[in-house]
C-alpha cells in the first residue's frame, strides 16, 4: 500500500486517500479488447462445444493455498445449447469438477472477465510471468474466445489474482 503525506492546511477538511491501489495502466485497452472479442465470439453463434481450461489461483484466492497459490487441475467443460452439461478433470471423466463463473460457458467467461475489469484491477495481462503481465489478454485467432488472461485485484474480496488459459477447443 502507498502512504501519502498530506501537508496542505485543508487536508483535514478534504481528506487524503492513502489506501487506493493503482489501477492497471492498460485497463481501458484491455477492456476494449475483451469487449471487441466478445462481440466477435458471439457472431460465431456457437452454443455447443467443449474446451479445456487450466487455472491458477494465486495467494489468498478462494480455493487456493493461502501462502503459495494453487494450480488447479486442467478441466474439460462440455457445453450444449448454451449450458454446461458436464465438467471434469481432463482425462478423468469419473472426476467431476464444479463449475465456477469463469469455468463455465465462453459467454460466462467473458461476462466474468468484464465484471472483474469493472473492479479496476491493478494488473491485467496475458499471463502471470513478469514479461506478460502488461501484455493484453490473448484471444483465439479463429473463434475469439479468451485464450489466456491474468487479473490481479487486491480489493476483490481478498483475492490476489486469477490466471486461466483455454485450449483444446472443439
Amino acid at each position: 500500500m502507498r502512504t501519502i503525506l498530506c501537508l496542505a492546511p485543508l487536508a483535514f477538511l478534504i481528506g487524503c486517500d492513502s489506501d487506493s491501489p493503482q489501477v492497471a495502466s492498460n485497463l481501458n485497452e484491455a477492456r476494449a479488447a475483451v469487449e471487441e472479442n466478445f462481440e466477435r465470439w458471439q457472431l460465431h453463434q456457437l452454443d455447443t462445444y467443449w474446451y479445456t481450461i487450466s487455472e491458477l489461483r494465486e495467494v489468498g484466492c478462494p480455493g487456493g493455498d493461502d501462502d503459495t497459490g494453487d494450480q488447479l487441475p486442467a478441466v474439460r467443460v462440455f457445453v450444449q445449447d448454451g449450458e454446461v452439461q458436464e465438467s471434469f478433470i481432463r482425462d478423468m471423466p469419473d472426476s467431476p469438477f464444479p463449475v465456477t463463473p469463469h469455468l463455465a460457458t465462453i459467454d460466462d467467461m467473458f461476462n466474468w472477465t468484464l465484471a472483474e475489469l469493472d473492479r479496476e484491477p491493478q494488473i491485467v495481462g496475458e499471463w502471470i510471468s513478469p514479461d506478460l503481465r502488461t501484455a493484453l489478454p490473448a484471444f483465439d485467432p479463429d473463434f475469439n474466445f479468451i485464450s489466456s488472461i491474468y487479473i490481479k485485484n487486491e480489493t476483490n474480496e481478498g483475492c490476489m489474482g486469477v490466471a486461466f488459459s483455454v485450449g483444446e477447443f472443439n
